[in-house]
């Protein structure tokens, strides 16, 4: 007998096992919690001649060159070519498995040793891209055309980290921490930290089997607000970037690379909607009086809305 939960009727009760094909967000209407689960990986360069446990399990995602193939080998399990021929020296291949077919015979690979993300759950809306930033620091950016103020405020941003498994196994003293961090805008990356308690120094290279996670208290109040804005200088002018203010202070500027000319205030609506680096904040229209207006969700306006008394400029980048 199938069963349905039926849209807005409320008080409503499933008895018996409940199967959920897909994902399952649970929101209390105007919020919901955005969460990414990943293991994360970064060993350094490595020469690797066969597997001797779970230390030296091919690291799926991670990119390793045949540097010196010997015949009866088989990669080609494991292996997503980027380039050569597989089971050839010289050949590159992005791991797509952990357990070559067979390697007993001394073939060597040599690793890539870049950061690598194993994501188990993702439900932020975009994805997120790890990169090296300093000795033993990470940055985590989102990758999306849009704000990145207070993306990960520590208001509304829960960080969780385990600990990773370190590949010499006697440094006793590594400390891991994951906080959101501020590289261009406030609270706009995270910051994976690897550090040895005794002397605080940054830790390459101790990064193996890493569990991280981030849930993040989404607003999905998308009711519109509308605001005004300036325009500097006149026209015609190039590259109309945006740049929203609260009660005058600069919280973020978003910056087109679109260099069609704009010769007056229908041309420059126009750009503004047109443009995917200026239209995610909402719709720009002519306020009648030579001005301009911009009307853009709620959960935008809480964000950047800092100090009251919300404004735009359109200026020419």
């Amino acid at each position: 007998m199938t069963k349905y939960i039926v849209d807005n009727l409320p008080n409503q009760n499933i008895t018996g096992q409940l199967r959920i094909d897909g994902g399952l967000t649970v929101t209390d209407g105007t919020y919901s919690t955005g969460v990414y689960r990943a293991n994360l990986y970064q060993t350094g360069t490595l020469s690797l001649t066969a597997l001797y446990g779970s230390y030296t399990y091919l690291i799926v995602g991670e990119t390793y060159t045949i540097n010196n193939y010997v015949s009866a080998d088989d990669f080609s399990n494991v292996g997503e070519v980027i380039s050569g021929t597989m089971n050839e020296t010289g050949c590159v291949f992005r791991a797509i498995g952990e357990i070559p077919k067979e390697w007993s015979n001394g073939s060597e690979l040599i690793s890539d040793g870049g950061i690598i993300s194993q994501v188990i759950e993702n439900t932020l809306g975009y994805e997120l891209t790890w990169d090296p930033f300093s000795p033993g620091t990470y940055i985590a950016s989102p990758t999306i055309i849009g704000p990145k103020f207070d993306n990960f405020s520590s208001l509304t941003t829960q960080t969780f980290i385990g600990s990773g498994v370190a590949l010499d196994p006697g440094y006793a003293t590594v400390k891991y921490g994951l906080f959101p961090g501020s590289l261009n805008d406030k609270d706009d990356v995270l910051a994976l930290y690897i550090l040895d308690q005794i002397t605080g120094n940054g830790l390459d290279n101790y990064v193996y089997n890493l569990p991280v996670e981030v849930r993040i208290k989404k607003n999905l109040d998308t009711s519109p607000f509308t605001i005004s804005g300036t325009i500097l200088p006149s026209f015609p002018f190039s590259y109309a970037s945006v740049r929203l203010l609260s009660d005058g202070t600069t919280i973020e500027e978003f910056f087109t690379s679109d260099a069609t000319p704009v010769n007056n205030l229908s041309e420059l609506i126009i750009a503004l909607n047109d443009n995917d680096e200026t239209s995610f904040l909402g719709v720009y229209e002519d306020d009648g009086e030579g001005g301009i207006l911009l009307t853009l969700p709620n959960n935008l306006v809480e964000r950047f809305d800092i100090y009251d008394n919300f404004d735009f400029e359109v200026f020419a980048d």
